[in-house]
């Protein structure tokens, strides 16, 4: 009986690993894109239940953004930040505060927006370059979801957001 507790546990702490592990992946293809170093630090944020939480509610975000029309977009935002602002104060207060972050941030200018901007530019966008959206989109969540290629899938997103944040014409 002790046995099958401990391979319980630690099955359950392999799960949890294996999702910070996969986050970890995803932001390394986020840097890599903009061919910066890291990120080293961003995964020590938070528990390995938040790090389960961002991963399963990443598959489902995507799967949704997947099928979204331009008019579930805004929703969509909404549902993304009501996610983000349900995680413990202490990760969110970790994530803000660390410096890959905040310097990936000021590096993609995301600084001199405020989230009513930054929402609006993302619907304008989408709006405008749906199939350019779709194509990124569909191939995030397709490697996320077939538990493929993490890296591949933060490079797809941080092309999306290059793309959104630069107004690039395909």
């Amino acid at each position: 009986m002790k046995s099958h507790i401990i391979l319980t546990l630690l099955f359950i702490s392999a799960l949890a690993t294996v999702e910070r592990d996969a986050n970890q992946e995803a932001l390394e293809g986020v840097w890599s894109y903009f061919n910066q170093k890291g990120p080293f630090t961003v995964t020590k944020c938070g528990t390995d239940q938040d790090h389960k939480d961002a991963y399963l509610f990443t598959g489902y975000f995507l799967r949704k953004a997947d099928i979204a029309s331009t008019s579930e977009i805004n929703p969509l935002i909404a549902e993304g930040q009501q996610f983000y602002n349900s995680l413990p104060i202490d990760t969110r207060n970790c994530f803000e505060n660390n410096e890959e972050v905040i310097d990936l941030g000021k590096f993609l200018g995301i600084d001199q927006y405020t989230e009513d901007q930054l929402q609006d530019k993302i619907t304008n966008w989408v709006g405008t370059h749906f199939f350019v959206y779709k194509r990124l989109i569909k191939a995030a969540g397709n490697d996320w979801n077939n538990w493929k290629d993490y890296e591949q899938t933060g490079r797809d997103l941080a092309e999306l957001l290059q793309r959104i944040l630069t107004d690039t014409q395909e």
